[in-house]
């Protein structure tokens, strides 16, 4: 629910925290704005008397500004005569409400709360402070009114004082939304049932909730046709409309938008589509697209239309395609201003590091400030994975896949020439080992080279061998070999690259002596290097272990089927391991993850037909969910989306328990980001196929 400023009317004082009573007359409401507390609401309660808490539920804080409310409508007046001739007819006519509203309320006492508002409510003096600002901020907007006596009325915004021109100039935004209604805001505005809406709400069709804006996304009514599956289709009607139980219309259904969205980053901000491709019957064309984005609060910065593709990618940045404009891509804009920051921007996205990734025509990513959109990497890389916040380091990619590391400050410091830098996973920072150590991986021959944090070499190159796709590092040591070849013998090197210790071992005699725990230089239980990638593939050669039984499960028991597919994988496995394999093979069959247990389900279960992916907010996949399990099980299966993402979870339930009759059981595994990725196994295989999971330190809900 968004935070709102309120203006009531009360009775009496509130000089004590108690219920209300609204049937009893003791409260009214007035106005509300969301986000802000507009100056028109501080100007009507002046510098204010401070007042417990007779709003809500909030003990004894002195969390309320409270004044005469004939001294409010006095001051209304003097505003409303200084300013009238500067306003167009719009404000006229909202100026004739807000007089009906001060004039009809019963009340002798008006109340603005801005709790929601404030940094800490529960803190006493960080609440006092935000009252001290607003009492200021309201001395200082009744100074300007002239009070000793009649101000002339104004024919001018010049002549205006500074402080009360936005009053005038963004009158939308300073004067609020001004009805009775605004009494919802006693209570939390929630999500409500059918029986329980208002009446002109039943008389639309409700598509969605939006918590973030405590409004329902709506449609205009559908035919009278006797259709029982109206909200099926209300999502296929345009237009789009964004109301709040009370009635309060954020987006009505004159702006002609089609759907709204909130965009990747958090914030006040909403952007409406309308979707302009003719209805053809050739689907190939790419969808032209107007969109428009608006404040919570319903006052457009770019109205419908003005944008094309849009996307809010920081609180106060929007990038967007402004129709018309010759340069290529689209633009970064300061939302509050609307400065243009850079242009020719293809695309644009927050990082999981809180900084921009901004793309240009040739595919490079440069990385920006959030705050300021300043540029700290120039265009000069086709991928920059996250920053280290706190080390200012990245692993930076070309356009032929090699990577390297960057500094925050654009300094190159390791060049794009190898084909993995040692790293957590596929976006994070690079690892830094002991002595502060980057290391840089080649597998083509597979070697290694060891660089300090500014980017200097500090080995020659290292032949080394990996289960992981990450070096093998025990301690303040690192496994390398003394040559390349299958007679190679494993040695211990220092973060240096001075040898330690030689084994005299080759890499299998190593490999098995690690399996067993005879060696000395393990140092690892045999239970953990029994999870190493070449363990695993040695148990699966004999038919037998953990990565068989997974294949079983997936493949439903078909054991034909089963051993074709470990054959393959253990193939591909061969291959992506082979000094000719391409660079990062292993890391893309086992999805760069660094558990083999956790990359060989991904690749066991991509791999089956009985597997599939699909978006957060695809509900239509669910619709359409066949999985090729056998016999008829899915005949029969009906479910309709609605037009969020967290219906999806009824979807995959109703599918569940659809198969369930049948002997099958539909999984999904919760580890794939923004993707739903579900399967089905036999239902007498779900306990075992968990555990097998489980083993791999995955989520799964089956």
């Amino acid at each position: 629910m968004p935070n709102a400023s309120v203006l009531f009317s009360l009775h009496e004082f509130p000089d004590h925290a108690r219920p209300l009573d609204e049937e009893a007359g003791d409260v009214a409401g007035l106005a509300e704005w969301f986000d802000a507390v507009p100056a028109l609401f501080l100007l009507l309660v002046g510098e204010g008397q401070r007042a417990s808490s007779a709003i809500g539920n909030c003990d004894d804080a002195q969390v309320l500004l409270a004044a005469p409310m004939k001294d409010a409508r006095a001051r209304w007046q003097r505003f409303r005569a200084f300013t009238a001739a500067l306003l167009p007819m719009e404000a006229h006519t909202e100026m004739d409400r807000i007089q009906a509203a001060l004039d009809g309320s019963p009340h002798p006492w008006l109340v603005l709360d801005t709790i929601d508002l404030a940094w800490d409510s529960s803190n006493a003096e960080a609440f006092g402070t935000h009252l001290d600002q607003l009492q200021a901020d309201s001395a200082a907007l009744v100074a300007a009114l002239q009070p000793e006596g009649a101000p002339a009325p104004c024919t001018a915004e010049a002549e205006l004082p500074e402080v009360l021109r936005p009053l005038v100039s963004d009158w939308r935004r300073q004067w609020g939304w001004w009805s009775d209604q605004v009494i919802a805001r006693l209570w939390a505005v929630a999500y409500e049932t059918e029986d329980e809406r208002a009446p002109f709400l039943q008389a639309l069709t409700v598509d969605d909730w939006r918590p973030d804006l405590a409004a329902y996304v709506v449609h205009p009514p559908s035919d009278a046709n006797g259709s029982k599956n109206k909200r099926a289709e209300a999502k296929r009607r345009p237009p789009v409309g964004l109301v709040t139980p009370y009635g309060r219309w954020l987006l009505p259904f004159e702006a002609g938008a089609t759907s709204v969205y909130r965009g990747r980053a958090s914030g006040p901000w909403v952007i409406a589509l309308r979707d302009d491709t003719a209805e053809t019957k050739k689907k190939s064309a790419l969808p032209s697209v107007a969109s428009g984005l608006m404040d919570r609060n319903g006052v457009w910065r770019y109205p419908v239309g003005s944008l094309g593709y849009a996307d809010v990618v920081a609180e106060d940045l929007l990038w967007a395609e402004f129709p018309g404009e010759p340069a290529p891509g689209g633009q970064l804009v300061r939302i509050s201003t609307g400065e243009i920051l850079h242009t020719g921007v293809t695309s644009a996205y927050q990082g999981d590091d809180g900084l921009l990734r901004l793309n240009d025509a040739q595919e490079r990513s440069a990385v920006a400030s959030a705050d300021d959109a300043r540029i700290l990497v120039p265009h000069r890389y086709e991928a920059v994975r996250n920053f280290d916040t706190r080390k200012r380091w990245a692993v930076v990619a070309d356009s032929k896949g090699r990577e390297g590391v960057v500094a925050l400050d654009g300094r190159e410091l390791i060049p794009c020439k190898h084909g993995h830098i040692a790293r957590g996973n596929r976006d994070a920072p690079p690892k830094v080992y002991g002595r502060n150590r980057f290391i840089g991986l080649d597998f083509a021959p597979m070697q290694l080279m060891l660089y300090d944090t500014d980017g200097r070499p500090v080995s020659t190159a290292m032949h080394f061998w990996t289960d992981t796709g990450n070096p093998i590092v025990e301690g303040d040591r690192l496994l390398t070999l003394n040559e390349d070849g299958p007679d190679a013998q494993v040695q211990w090197v220092d973060f240096d690259g001075q040898v330690l210790e030689r084994t005299g071992m080759t890499r299998a005699e190593f490999h098995e002596a690690r399996r067993e725990g005879r060696s000395h230089n393990a140092r690892r239980k045999k239970s953990v290097a029994d999870t190493s990638l070449q363990a695993i593939c040695d148990e699966a050669a004999t038919g037998r272990g953990w990565l068989v039984d997974l294949i079983g499960c997936v493949w439903l028991g078909d054991r034909a089927a089963s051993q074709a597919a470990l054959q393959t994988l253990l193939d591909q496995l061969r291959a992506a391991m082979a000094p000719e394999a391409a660079p990062d093979a292993l890391n893309i069959l086992l999805w760069g993850v660094d558990n083999p247990k956790e990359g060989f389900v991904y690749a066991v279960t991509s791999g089956s037909p009985l597997f599939t992916t699909f978006d957060w907010k695809d509900g239509d996949a669910v619709r359409s969910l066949d999985l090729p399990v056998p016999g008829n099980a899915w005949d029969g299966f009906q479910w309709e989306p609605l037009d969020n993402g967290d219906d999806i979870t009824e979807g995959l339930d109703a599918a569940r328990k659809h198969l369930a009759p049948h002997g099958y059981a539909l999984y999904e595994l919760q580890s794939l980001g923004d993707y739903y990725a579900v399967g089905a196994v036999r239902t007498k295989d779900r306990s075992r196929f968990k555990k097998l999971v489980g083993q791999a330190e995955l989520q799964l809900v089956i």
